[in-house]
């Protein structure tokens, strides 16, 4: 009965690993150190050294994608955001507001949610016409 609970214990251990954040998976490999050798407790630990290279990975990766986030000023940003979404609603013109908000979270969050905005805008005009004319076209030629 003992060793069907420690190899429950390794399983469940082995199982919960890659879903630990790393503070958690440090403190799970120091008391696991703790516990004398053997092949289940080997295992679990090359397995969380793995999971630890991996959280490591993840973490200089996301530190190297955010190094470069908005190194242009958000007015050149802004107008970029605003030449591609002129392109993707094109035919339609689109003014867009100035407004120069000293926040650049802020800034960016408008920015977005009017672009968002807009082309939800463009498209779903294209969608009802066609219903409508669709509609039109079934009462007109089968009632």
């Amino acid at each position: 009965m003992l060793i069907l609970s420690q190899e429950l214990l390794w399983g469940y251990l082995r199982s919960v690993a890659p879903k630990l954040d790393r503070n958690t998976l440090n403190i799970l490999v120091e008391n696991i150190r703790t516990i004398g050798a053997c092949p289940a407790r080997n295992s679990l630990l090359k397995q969380l050294a793995d999971i630890s290279d991996l959280h490591e990975g993840v973490s200089n990766a996301t530190t190297k994608s955010n190094e470069g986030r908005l190194s242009i000023p958000l007015r050149v940003w802004k107008r970029r955001v605003q030449a591609l979404v002129q392109e993707v609603i094109f035919p339609e013109n689109l003014s867009w507001m100035d407004d120069d908000v000293d926040d650049d979270a802020l800034g960016i969050s408008n920015v977005c949610k009017r672009a968002l905005f807009e082309i939800h805008s463009r498209f779903e005009q294209y969608v009802f016409f066609a219903l409508s004319c669709f509609i039109s076209h079934v009462a007109n030629n089968f009632f």
